[in-house]
């Protein structure tokens, strides 16, 4: 839960104009600051990582007041953040909107992760985090449950091909969880979509949502 906070308070406080007062909740305390305006930090990775920690807890009104923040504010973050991290961002939108298939916009973030018009140090990661991600998002559209357990356990070998390439990544705490395909898999687990995957990248009881939610668990 309070990484859920800090995600929402980075574009809180981003979304306010500097001086501003602005009131952000951090675990059981109401921490009064001002607004910043737009930082480094109000980037669309740490957006988009924001949502699916939304989606993991299924706190339904906290995605709905992170996809209201404007795809403006992120572009005017100072951070270098690759084009098809905006597309998979309208994504999200357009599937937490509706709950149901985006086609125009996935096909929209699928030639954006074309390696032709990706910068040669972020293909990889096209490719094998976010393509497969999108693919996950073509199938749960449908409810179609074989076709979604088989996109889900594609994204998980190629999150497992990334995160193990080097000694550096494997040690890298950001890839001890498929962020993405996990969240996905919460909210197919919620929508009653049949799960059969199973993987050390889905913690069982965070993927099924029986996780114990009380403040701070996550």
């Amino acid at each position: 839960m309070f990484a859920c906070q800090v995600g929402e308070a980075i574009f809180k406080v981003a979304s306010a104009d500097e001086g501003v007062p602005v009131e952000v909740e951090l675990g059981d305390q109401v921490v009064r600051t001002t607004g910043a305006g737009p930082s480094h930090y109000s980037n669309a990775g740490q957006w988009v990582t924001s949502v699916w920690l939304a989606y993991v807890t299924m706190n339904e009104p906290l995605i709905q007041r992170l996809i209201a923040v404007p795809e403006e504010l992120l572009r005017a973050s100072k951070e270098d953040v690759p084009e098809y991290l905006y597309a998979l961002a309208e994504v999200i939108r357009r599937f937490s909107r509706s709950g149901s298939s985006a086609a125009e916009a996935i096909n929209a973030a699928l030639r954006a992760t074309d390696p032709a018009v990706v910068p040669e140090l972020m293909r990889t990661y096209a490719l094998k985090i976010v393509v497969p991600v999108l693919g996950i998002f073509q199938e749960i559209g449908d409810r179609d449950s074989e076709r979604f357990n088989l996109a889900l356990e594609e994204a998980l070998v190629q999150h497992r091909e990334y995160w193990t390439a080097t000694d550096e990544e494997e040690s890298d705490p950001v890839g001890f969880f498929a962020l993405g395909p996990l969240a996905l898999t919460v909210f197919a687990n919620a929508v009653r979509i049949p799960v059969t995957v199973e993987s050390e990248y889905l913690p069982h009881h965070v993927a099924a949502g029986t996780w114990p939610r009380e403040r701070g668990a996550l």
